[in-house]
């Protein structure tokens, strides 16, 4: 058996703070604020050090996103309603963050042009499905929900209000917003 040689520190403490340079760049200025001069001075290190191990602008962006995308929704043992409301509860509250708004608006963005970026929307989307596809399983199991619904629609009618209302009206998501989504996916 071979051993990995030891990660120095200084490279792994170099990388963590050059990552949180690149959030808090893409936070306050979005994808375009992403170039390897910026990362840089926000880092406080030398540009051949970002270059070393992010040689394209794509390649500080694909980190960056890789680093934010999180599942939206988590499995949950309550009933399907109140796991729903709880989740999507959750989600406007994340969705409504700076980081958030710029992920979404460059997945819609660039999803045509880098495939890597289609990529890493597709993942998020699947686990979604699949984090939906076993609630509303355990849900028919128990009796809340009369028959099986299509993922793809729940997905679209939950997350997608959520996501219009923050990301792109930009209002909050209201308690009654909420619960006008989830009766209308939960009733039996």
């Amino acid at each position: 058996m071979t051993e990995q040689p030891a990660v120095d520190a200084r490279i792994t403490r170099t990388r963590q703070v050059v990552i949180e340079a690149m959030h808090r760049i893409f936070e306050e200025e979005g994808a375009s604020g992403l170039t390897h001069q910026r990362v840089a001075l926000k880092a406080g290190v030398g540009r051949a050090t970002i270059y070393r191990h992010w040689p394209t602008t794509l390649d500080l962006l694909v980190d960056t996103l890789r680093d934010i995308d999180q599942t939206i929704m988590q499995p949950g043992d309550e009933p399907f309603d109140e796991w729903l409301r709880n989740q999507l509860t959750h989600a406007a509250a994340e969705l409504a963050l700076p980081t958030s708004r710029q992920f979404i608006a460059l997945m819609i963005a660039e999803a045509d042009n880098h495939t890597v970026i289609a990529d890493l929307g597709a993942e998020l989307i699947e686990r979604t499905y699949r984090v939906m596809e076993g609630m509303i399983d355990q849900a028919v199991e128990r009796g809340e929900l009369d028959q099986e619904l299509d993922r793809t629609d729940v997905v679209a009618r939950t997350l997608g209000p959520i996501i219009y209302r923050t990301a792109m009206q930009r209002l909050d998501v209201t308690p009654g917003f909420i619960d006008q989504i989830v009766d209308s996916v939960a009733r039996r």
